[in-house]
C-alpha cells in the first residue's frame, strides 16, 4: 500500500509538470539593443560603465504561487566603449514570450558622486528589453551631467552711471531641463530657475564656487541705469575646472 501511494504521488507530480509546462521546443533568437552614453555638454563618450543583460525565467513551483516564482541570471556582461555613437549589444535569448524576459542594468558607480544621470526612455536599473531587434524600445540614450571645480564668476558693471545702478540675474541649466523633463523644445519662461541675485552701484568682484554643475547655463538678467531697464538672455557653457566666466553689464 505504501509503495502504491508513492507511485500515485509520483504520477500526480508528473501530471502537474505536464499540465503546467509548455512542451513547445524552446527556440533561440538574436536580441539587440542600442546604447549611447555621453556627456552632452561637451559631446564626449563616458568611459568605464559596466552593463549586464539579465534573463528572468518563470520558475515552476509545486506549492504556493505557481506562476509568481522567478529566477534570474546574467547572460552577458561587458563595458560600454567610450564613444558618442550608438553601441549595439547583441546576445542570444529564448524566444518564448511570457516565460522568459530580458533587461539591461548599467553600473554608474564609477562616476563622480555629484554627477547626475538622465535617460530619455528608460527607468535606470529596470531597462526592459523588447523582443524586436534594436527597435525604438531597445534604444537607450543616457546622459551624464558632471561637475567642475573652482568656477570663478567675475561680475562687473562696465557702464557705471551712479549708485542707483542695479543688476539682477537668475540662471538655469539647459541640459537638466531637456533630459530630466524629457522635452525637445525649451520653454525659457518655465525653466527651473535659481532665485534672483541682486547687485547695486559700482560692481567689480569675483565669486568662486568649489563645485558647480557643468553644462549650458541660461542666464536671464536685468540692468537698470538712470531709470532705463535693459534685459537679456545669455547662454554660457561651463565645462572645465578652474574656468572663469565674465558677467558684465
Amino acid at each position: 500500500m505504501h509503495f502504491t501511494k508513492i507511485i500515485y504521488r509520483i504520477g500526480i507530480f508528473i501530471s502537474l509538470l505536464i499540465l503546467f509546462s509548455d512542451c513547445k521546443k524552446l527556440t533561440e533568437e538574436k536580441y539587440g539593443i542600442k546604447v549611447r552614453l555621453i556627456y552632452p555638454h561637451i559631446n564626449k563618450g563616458v568611459s568605464g560603465i559596466n552593463y549586464e543583460i539579465i534573463e528572468t525565467k518563470e520558475k515552476f513551483s509545486i506549492t504556493g504561487d505557481l506562476f509568481q516564482k522567478f529566477e534570474s541570471k546574467v547572460v552577458k556582461s561587458g563595458v560600454l566603449s567610450n564613444s558618442t555613437n550608438y553601441q549595439i549589444i547583441e546576445f542570444i535569448g529564448k524566444k518564448r514570450k511570457g516565460k522568459y524576459g530580458y533587461s539591461v542594468n548599467f553600473d554608474f558607480s564609477s562616476l563622480n558622486e555629484l554627477d547626475e544621470v538622465y535617460a530619455t526612455n528608460i527607468g535606470l536599473g529596470n531597462g526592459a528589453i523588447d523582443h524586436a531587434y534594436c527597435n525604438e524600445a531597445n534604444t537607450f540614450d543616457i546622459y551624464v551631467l558632471t561637475t567642475v571645480k573652482n568656477l570663478t564668476i567675475h561680475y562687473k558693471n562696465i557702464n557705471f552711471f551712479n549708485e542707483t545702478d542695479s543688476f539682477r540675474h537668475k540662471s538655469a541649466i539647459l541640459e537638466r531641463k531637456i533630459y530630466k523633463e524629457r522635452k525637445n523644445e525649451i520653454d525659457f519662461e518655465n525653466m527651473n530657475w535659481n532665485n534672483f541675485s541682486y547687485l547695486q552701484g559700482i560692481v567689480d568682484y569675483s565669486k568662486v564656487s568649489e563645485s558647480f554643475n557643468a553644462g549650458h547655463w541660461v542666464v536671464k538678467w536685468e540692468a537698470t541705469r538712470n531709470g532705463i531697464i535693459t534685459t537679456g538672455l545669455d547662454t554660457i557653457l561651463i565645462k572645465d575646472d578652474n574656468q572663469t566666466i565674465e558677467l558684465e553689464w
